[in-house]
């Protein structure tokens, strides 16, 4: 058996065969298919990786040996974000609905397609490809964050204006002096996540600069998209296989004009609107009812009321009040 982690005791050393329940996870999933599940205490376990069979054994210095490194890391079990049972689902799923009521189609969505997954004995967290379409400043990238923090899921956002080749998506080999794995498999490896979701903000910047440059970036993105491919996609960096049908990919437009066909193909659109000043009064007794005296959330509202708020000014004025009572706090506690 390979052993990826640097080594561990031999179970076999004292003559007695251990139980499955009761070896090592690694040892375990070392002799499943890869992507076939471990459950223990409550976790859930896959590997996503392993590293090609092939491996020269040689000393190695530099990028290789980096790349090297890297491999034992995407070699080790991940966990999978999961649920045991329907509340398990219901439950974030209303604090989401209660932070944003505004995006309750896309909560309802999200909801769907979790318990769909529950449903047909699939447990692990994931979202299937979303276009989230709205008006700046309505809150999609925050709300996403949202989704992603409250089931649990490691979550990385990436940001469509400054995204100008595809290998920030898949990775450079190692032939490339600036080699290096693509955000979603770094963003996997460095939290042992087997089903992160990788937000892309303002998607549509990203997919205006593929198109004028042959499509570098959407090509990159278009594999982990389908199913199929995701499956057993190759990373260039690790020359391995990666199984990334797991990973969510949630993208935030402006506006779809610029987008590819073959993009809009792989994804659902929803599209939201801005909150009302109701929803956003909802939105500020949320946020920090539970710590704001009655009196300063009454100005707080009282304020918003009259010289009317957007989602923005309103998550400052909910910063603010926040910090104000943690000084307060702090204060308190130094007398």
């Amino acid at each position: 058996m390979i052993d990826i982690l640097g080594g561990y005791e031999d179970p076999y050393a004292d003559g007695e065969y251990l139980e499955a329940d009761d070896m090592p996870i690694e040892m375990v999933l070392a002799d499943m298919r890869l992507g076939e599940i471990v459950e223990r205490d409550g976790e859930m376990w896959t590997l996503i990786s392993r590293p090609p069979m092939n491996v020269e054994k040689k000393i190695l210095s530099g990028k290789p040996r980096e790349r090297d490194e890297f491999r034992k890391l995407a070699a080790v079990p991940m966990r999978l974000a999961h649920a045991t049972c329907e509340d398990a689902i219901l439950y974030p799923i209303s604090m989401i609905h209660r932070s944003a009521p505004w995006m309750r189609e896309v909560t309802t969505i999200f909801m769907n397609d979790l318990l769909a997954n529950l449903e047909q004995g699939q447990p692990w967290h994931h979202i299937q490809p979303t276009i989230i379409l709205g008006p700046p400043g309505c809150g999609k990238t925050t709300y996403a964050h949202d989704v992603a923090r409250l089931l649990g899921m490691t979550c990385a956002r990436m940001d469509g204006t400054s995204m100008g080749a595809g290998f920030e998506i898949s990775g450079l080999d190692v032939s490339w002096g600036s080699s290096q794995a693509g955000m979603p498999v770094r963003t996997m490896v460095s939290n042992r996540s087997a089903n992160p979701m990788i937000i892309i903000d303002e998607i549509e910047k990203a997919s205006s600069y593929s198109q004028q440059h042959r499509g570098d970036t959407m090509s990159a993105l278009m594999p982990l998209l389908e199913p199929a491919t995701a499956e057993a996609w190759r990373c260039p960096y690790l020359d391995a296989e990666v199984i990334m049908s797991r990973v969510s990919f949630l993208m935030i437009a402006n506006d779809i004009r610029p987008l590819s066909g073959p993009l809009m193909d792989r994804c659902r659109v929803i599209e939201v609107r801005s909150p009302t000043g109701a929803e956003l009064e909802a939105y500020v007794k949320e946020k920090i009812g539970s710590i704001a005296a009655p009196s300063v959330l009454d100005a707080a509202l009282g304020v918003m009321r009259k010289k009317g708020s957007s989602l923005r000014s309103a998550q400052r004025l909910c910063q603010r009040i926040e910090q104000a009572t943690r000084d307060a706090e702090r204060k308190m506690r130094s007398h």
